[in-house]
């Protein structure tokens, strides 16, 4: 009975042993065949708002390299650097709400001041986002459009199951980013110490399970109408 018993026991931890390879070579192939799909491809409409005159708004988004001064919570450093070719760009570091970054290379290829230009990015997430500004009175409406493939392997890899959450992830950085220009054009305007020490600091980036959290909930809540809407690759 027991070589019967240690025969059995011996049995059952050499299939569990050939089960768990195989989970593995199954979990490789099927990562192996993901990763060699077509990255996902996601296009993004988002509007603001703002009040100011067209010219000094044009000018606080032109200016790529502030961006991590008056819009921290989402770009953490921009930058600037010359090319082979002699072409200015900008090195960006950026984030959203989720603990991860993205680093990619941008460079503004159609300027149509002060209603607007368009930017190239190639690197981690590869696209074209486009500027577009018009006043209405004392106001500017800004429309941003942005398509981009996410060359990132995090994407890649869970992207067909996770795209709502990387959706709402740009739509929160975007929330973020309309909040944080309304703030520096406010200190812009600011006529002493006194009023420009009174504007709030922007919103910093996202630290920790509960800011990470309070941030999804935040996100989802205002889905604004022009969310992000996925295409085909």
């Amino acid at each position: 009975m027991d070589r019967d018993d240690d025969a059995t026991t011996t049995s059952r931890a050499a299939l569990r042993i050939a089960l768990a390879v195989g989970g593995v070579a199954l979990a490789a192939v099927a990562l192996r065949a993901i990763a060699k799909a077509p990255a996902p491809v996601y296009r993004y409409v988002n509007r603001w708002r703002v009040r100011g005159p067209i010219d000094e708004v044009a000018a606080v988004l032109r200016d790529a390299e502030a961006y991590p001064h008056w819009w921290p919570s989402v770009y953490l450093a921009v930058e600037p650097f010359t090319d082979g070719a002699g072409d200015a760009r900008r090195r960006v570091r950026s984030q959203g709400f989720l603990p991860y970054a993205i680093e990619f290379n941008a460079r503004v290829v159609d300027e149509r001041l002060p209603h607007g230009f368009s930017v190239e990015a190639e690197g981690e997430m590869q696209g074209r986002g486009d500027w577009q500004l018009s006043a209405d009175g004392e106001w500017v409406d800004i429309v941003y459009r942005w398509q981009v493939t996410g060359n990132k392997m995090l994407w890649r890899t869970t992207s067909w199951a996770l795209r709502p959450l990387f959706e709402a992830n740009h739509d929160w950085a975007m929330q973020r980013g309309e909040e944080s220009l309304r703030l520096e054009l406010a200190r812009r305007r600011a006529t002493s110490d006194a009023e420009r020490d009174a504007v709030p600091a922007p919103p910093q980036p996202v630290r920790g399970t509960t800011g990470i959290v309070d941030a999804l909930v935040a996100a989802f809540r205002r889905r604004p109408e022009s969310a992000a809407r996925p295409v085909s690759p």
